[in-house]
């Protein structure tokens, strides 16, 4: 380059200066300097006789044999072709040839991409994903150390409202029945509503100790804001626990009654009260995370609205026929909530409570317009295989 050119390409009159085009008289090359280094007559060359200028600037003196190149690109020549060509490359279908580089067969590179290795190359893991035959509560590994023996219900006391669906450990009825003790452990003779989960007549052995396993440890669930299991029905068949069930229903049914009253502009419930019933959401999600426990299922359908907005999180929606549509069948036959797994769930297997936050935000979208919108609702979920 000039002599003159400093070292700092900042500071460079390249890079303030309008550029110029210098066609070599040798090569094919052109090259970029000073403005004020360039001769102003066209016929001018330099001293080494290597370029001559051309004003770039001026469309008639355009020459389409110019060609762009590099400013450290001046004395290059263009190598000579070749004698011949090389051999066409041969693309190998087998990519566990035994050739070898200096006697030793090379590894495969690491690839140090996430999305590459971690997914596309990982297997399915949607298996990792099934619920226990009664709830999609993940649970501990055997008994509670501490329990209190869940009060005997029998089933004479249990008048069928209606039928809720089935899953494959049996069915889930609405029942009315009175005895049901109260949070503070006060038994009540007034009529409420219990959500009933049955297992099917002359089931295993295997399947009553299962039901008995998690009957116990939802029975020792206990706060304002979680379902809890309020009775068993275990000296006769079917086998059945009694869940608690709230006035309102669950809190689509709810808000949507709500959003269609006949006072459009003025609707019963405001942003507070949402914002109110969606801390009562999170409390109770707070509860389960301080026992190290991961719903897996949580939405606006697992919700039950009581007197005065009283939110408690359930777990029944899964078995319920009534939201078959938000439930995705795999091929282990289980049934997932796609659209409100967090992406670790649904490709890894990966459940716990951060997983249960991801779903609360979805829940709590749900919330706030007011379940008039399914989430994600262009997504299609295929059900059955």
């Amino acid at each position: 380059m000039p002599g003159e050119e400093s070292e700092d390409s900042e500071n460079s009159s390249v890079y303030h200066e309008p550029y110029k085009l210098l066609p070599s008289t040798k090569q094919e090359y052109g090259c970029l300097i000073k403005k004020d280094t360039i001769p102003s007559s066209k016929s001018a060359e330099y001293n080494t006789g290597l370029c001559r200028s051309l004003d770039f600037t001026s469309v008639n003196n355009f020459q389409e044999d110019v060609k762009f190149s590099s400013p450290s690109l001046y004395n290059l020549t263009p190598p000579p072709p070749p004698a011949s060509r090389p051999p066409p490359y041969e693309m190998s279908t087998n990519f566990n040839s035994t050739a070898t580089l200096n006697g030793k067969t090379p590894s495969a590179p690491v690839e140090n991409y996430y999305a590459a290795t971690d997914i596309i190359k990982t297997e399915r893991r949607e298996q990792h994903l099934t619920p226990g035959k009664f709830t999609p509560l993940r649970l501990p590994e055997g008994n509670p150390e501490d329990t209190t023996p869940l009060l005997e219900f029998t089933r004479h006391r249990l008048r069928v409202i209606e039928k809720m669906g089935e899953g494959s450990f049996g069915m889930i009825h609405l029942c009315e029945t009175e005895g049901v003790p109260e949070f503070n452990g006060v038994t009540s003779y007034h009529k409420k509503q219990v959500i009933v989960k049955s297992v099917w007549r002359g089931c295993t052995e295997s399947t009553k100790k299962e039901f008995l396993r998690e009957s116990s440890w939802l029975g020792t669930l206990r706060d304002q804001n979680v379902a809890r299991v309020v009775g068993v029905c275990s000296q006769e068949e079917p086998y059945c626990i009694l869940q608690e069930y709230c006035e309102f229903g669950d809190l689509p049914t709810f808000l949507q009654l709500q959003s269609t009253s006949p006072d459009e502009e003025n609707p019963a419930l405001s942003y507070g009260c949402l914002i109110y019933m969606a801390t009562q959401v999170a409390s109770g999600m707070k509860y389960l995370e301080s026992l190290d426990l991961a719903h897996r299922d949580l939405a606006a359908r697992n919700c039950l609205v009581g007197k005065s907005y009283h939110i408690k999180v359930s777990d029944h929606a899964m078995y319920c026929s009534k939201y078959e549509a938000d439930y995705y069948i795999s091929d282990t036959k289980a049934k997932l909530p796609i659209r409100w797994m967090a992406w670790e769930s649904l490709l890894l297997g990966k459940t716990s409570s951060k997983s249960d936050v991801w779903a609360f935000g979805v829940t709590l979208w749900e919330m706030l317009v007011v379940c008039g919108q399914k989430t994600l609702r262009r997504t299609y979920v295929r059900t059955g295989r």
